[in-house]
């Protein structure tokens, strides 16, 4: 019976919800690109982009197929997110959005902190803007009251 090498299962999902984001959405990949360990996955949901960013988009997954691929009608980025997460198979989920980057330890130090301590729900980290708007971006203290009634963290917080 022959022996086939099988790709372990992802530790991690990145759900990355795409909109018309266009050429500045391979930063994002290449950025995710450095990580080594813990094993990702990359899913990409284009939430009913226009046509030719649609096109963009299947035509780049193609090329590199380094990111699963799903499409859905226009239903918005937190519909996009959920969509991914009924795919993922990581142990650990990231919402990153498709304009966005990591520092190239995010990711091992995020799944560090949750394997460290079991009961820990949610981790999320210190953001710069970049392009147009550069510098810190300036978040509340965390409160999980406060996070109940209104967002007060971005997206790219890992579950």
């Amino acid at each position: 019976m022959p022996m086939y090498a099988t790709k372990p299962s992802p530790q991690l999902s990145v759900i990355i919800p795409y909109y018309n984001t266009g050429k500045i959405f391979q930063e994002t990949l290449d950025c995710l690109q450095t990580f080594q360990e813990p094993t990702i996955e990359i899913i990409v949901i284009d939430d009913g982009s226009e046509p030719k960013h649609a096109a963009y988009l299947r035509q780049l997954q193609q090329e590199r197929q380094d990111f699963k691929l799903l499409q859905q009608p226009n239903s918005g980025p937190s519909v996009a997110r959920h969509t991914g997460i009924l795919h993922a198979k990581g142990t650990y989920i990231l919402p990153l959005d498709a304009d966005d980057c990591i520092s190239e330890d995010y990711l091992r130090l995020a799944v560090a902190a949750f394997q460290k301590n079991p009961k820990l729900k949610l981790v999320y980290c210190q953001a710069e803007k970049f392009g147009a708007k550069k510098g810190p971006w300036k978040l509340p203290d965390f409160s999980l009251d406060k996070l109940a009634v209104e967002n007060m963290i971005f997206s790219l917080s890992g579950l």
